[in-house]
C-alpha cells in the first residue's frame, strides 16, 4: 500500500468534451488502476450528485493517507501515465462495432483506442499497434471476428455494454452512461455496444417507441450465449425492460452504468471481511393499532448508489434521526470491499440494507430458466452482507413457487415487489411475507406523498403496512422526516424493513 508519503494520485479534473477522449480516458483509467488505485476522475460532473467525486478523495485521505495531485486535463494525465499504454489500437469512425472492439483489444493487450482524428491531435505520438479501418464491412462480420478471437481472452464472468439506445438521446454516446467502462476495462471485459430490442417496443413513463433492431439482438444473444451463468453485464441498454428480461432468460444479470471511478474503488486495499448490520438484537416490535411505514431508497442495483454516497443521502445531516432503508446490491458489497468496509463503518442504528433489485444482480424473477440456480448464486452474498430483505422484480407477473424456491434456497425473511393491482401482504407458505406497495408512493416518496399516505390509510383498516420506495437522493432523509412531521399523526410510525418483515408474519 502506498500511503501519504508516497507518491500522489493522479485526479483528472475535466471530462473531455469530445466522445472519443472520453472513450480514451476511461481506458487508460481501467489501465492504470488494474493493480493499485492511480487515477480519479474529479470532474464534478457526475450525473447524480457532484461532490462525491471530491468526497471520496476526503474519504481515501482519511483512511489511507491518499495524497491527490490534480491534472487539468486528458493530455496532462496522458503525460503522466504515458508508461501505462503500449501504443493505439485505431478504430473505423463510420463502424460502430470497431470502436467497442478496440476498447476490448486495449483492455486485453495495454493499449488506447483511438480515433483517426485523435491521431494528429490527442494522442499525437503514441504508436499505432492496431488498424481496424477497413477490417469488417457490417457488425455482423466485426463482432463475429471478435467472438471468436477475443472474448476467449477476456474475463468469463464481466462484459460491458455501452448503452445503445434508439430514443432522442444516443445513450452510445451519451458521457454519463459509460463512466463506469474504466472497470471494464481494468476487469478485462468484453465491450459492445448492440441494441437488445429484436422486435418493436417502447419504454419509459412517456411510451417512447423503439424499432426492431433483429441484427443487433441476434449478435447479443449470439456474445451472451458464450458465457455461463451468472455473468455481470455491466453498462445499459434501452427499453431498459426489453435489456433485463434478455439478459435473465439467458442467466445473466444487469449491472447498471452510470457510476464513476469503480475501478478505483475496485483497487484500493482492503481485507474482505463478513458484514454485519448494526440492528441486530432489537426486540420484536408489537403489532398494534396504525400505520407503519418504511422508507426505501430507490436504485439499489446501480453501482453508482455506492460512488454517490447514495446520491448524497448517506452524508444528510438527518441520516441516523429515524429508520431509513437503503436498497444496495450485495454482488458489489462483496466485490468493493473498501467501499463495504466504509459504508457497514459508518452505519447508524436506523439504517438498513436491504437488496435491489432481485438480490445479487438485477433480474426479472418470472423470466429466470432457474430460480433455485439463481437463489444459490445469491445466498452467500446475502451471507457475507447480512442481507435477508430483497426487492424483486418480475416484468409480468408474480409466481408464488419461484418465490417459496428462492426464499428457502436463499434464507430470505421478506420480499417486496412491484405494485400491481392495490397493496396487499401475500404470505407463502413458508411464512415468508411479501409486500405489494401502493402504486402511488412507489417511485414517488417525498414531501408531496404526504396526501397519498393518508388516503391509503383511509381505504385500508389499521393495523396496515405502507413501503415507501423512492425516498432518495441528497434530501432523502430530511424529506422523510417531513412527511412524518405532515402527517401529524402518532399513528403512523416509521420502521425498518426488517421490524416491517417481522409485523408481516402471521
Amino acid at each position: 500500500m502506498v500511503d501519504g508519503n508516497g507518491k500522489p494520485r493522479l485526479a483528472c479534473r475535466t471530462l473531455p468534451d469530445n466522445f472519443d477522449d472520453l472513450v480514451t480516458l476511461l481506458t487508460l483509467q481501467g489501465l492504470a488502476n488494474r493493480t493499485e488505485p492511480r487515477l480519479v476522475l474529479n470532474s464534478e460532473w457526475g450525473p447524480d450528485w457532484s461532490r462525491a467525486e471530491r468526497k471520496w478523495q476526503e474519504v481515501y485521505a482519511d483512511r489511507l493517507g491518499y495524497r491527490f495531485r490534480q491534472a487539468r486535463s486528458l493530455d496532462a494525465v496522458l503525460r503522466d501515465s504515458s508508461d501505462l499504454a503500449d501504443g493505439l489500437v485505431v478504430y473505423d469512425p463510420d463502424l460502430d462495432a470497431s470502436r467497442w472492439i478496440a476498447v476490448t483489444m486495449s483492455a486485453l493487450e495495454g493499449r488506447l483506442p483511438a480515433s483517426p482524428d485523435q491521431l494528429s491531435g490527442t494522442l499525437k505520438g503514441f504508436k499505432v499497434r492496431e488498424d481496424l479501418r477497413g477490417r469488417w464491412s457490417n457488425p455482423e462480420s466485426a463482432y463475429g471476428w471478435a467472438i471468436e478471437n477475443l472474448l476467449p481472452r477476456c474475463n468469463p464472468e464481466v462484459a460491458f455494454n455501452a448503452g445503445k439506445s434508439h430514443d432522442r438521446i444516443d445513450m452510445g454516446t451519451d458521457r454519463s452512461v459509460i463512466l463506469t467502462m474504466d472497470y471494464a476495462v481494468a476487469q478485462k471485459a468484453f465491450v459492445l455496444n448492440l441494441s437488445p430490442a429484436g422486435k418493436p417496443a417502447t419504454y419509459g413513463h412517456e411510451k417512447i417507441p423503439v424499432p426492431g433492431y433483429p441484427e443487433d439482438a441476434a449478435i447479443m444473444y449470439s456474445i451472451l450465449s458464450q458465457y455461463k451463468p451468472f455473468l455481470r453485464m455491466w453498462g445499459w441498454a434501452e427499453p431498459e425492460w426489453t435489456f433485463v428480461s434478455v439478459l435473465s432468460k439467458f442467466s445473466h444479470m444487469l449491472i447498471c452504468g452510470s457510476a464513476s471511478n469503480m475501478s478505483f474503488h475496485g483497487a484500493a486495499p482492503a481485507r474482505r471481511k463478513p458484514l454485519r448490520q448494526p440492528r441486530h438484537g432489537r426486540p420484536k416490535p408489537k403489532l398494534e393499532d396504525g400505520y407503519y411505514l418504511a422508507a426505501m431508497t430507490t436504485e439499489g442495483d446501480a453501482p453508482r448508489v455506492l460512488s454517490t454516497f447514495f446520491f448524497g443521502g448517506w452524508l444528510n445531516p438527518d441520516r441516523g434521526k429515524l429508520p431509513i432503508n437503503w436498497g444496495i446490491d450485495p454482488l458489489l458489497l462483496y466485490d468493493f470491499p473498501f467501499l463495504a468496509d466504509y459504508y457497514y463503518s459508518t452505519m447508524t442504528g436506523n439504517d438498513y440494507f436491504f437488496a435491489g433489485v432481485s438480490g445479487a444482480g438485477y433480474v426479472f424473477i418470472d423470466q429466470l430458466p432457474d430460480v433455485k440456480a439463481w437463489a444459490k448464486h445469491c445466498k452467500p452474498y446475502f451471507d457475507h452482507c447480512d442481507i435477508d430483505i430483497v426487492d424483486c422484480w418480475d416484468e409480468f407477473e408474480f409466481h408464488p413457487g419461484r418465490y417459496e424456491t428462492f426464499a428457502r434456497e436463499a434464507g430470505v425473511r421478506m420480499f417486496t415487489l412491484l405494485p400491481r393491482g392495490g397493496p396487499k401482504t401475500v404470505t407463502l407458505p413458508s411464512g415468508v411475507p411479501c409486500l405489494v406497495p401502493d402504486e402511488r408512493v412507489h417511485y414517488k416518496a417525498g414531501e408531496k406523498s404526504v396526501p397519498d399516505i393518508k388516503a391509503i390509510a383511509a381505504e385500508h383498516p389499521a393495523p396496515f403496512l405502507i413501503p415507501l420506495y423512492g425516498c432518495g437522493g441528497h434530501h432523502g432523509p430530511s424529506a422523510y422526516r417531513t412527511i412524518l412531521k405532515e402527517l401529524r399523526s402518532k399513528k403512523y410510525e416509521a420502521v425498518g424493513l426488517d421490524d416491517m418483515a417481522e409485523l408481516a408474519r402471521p
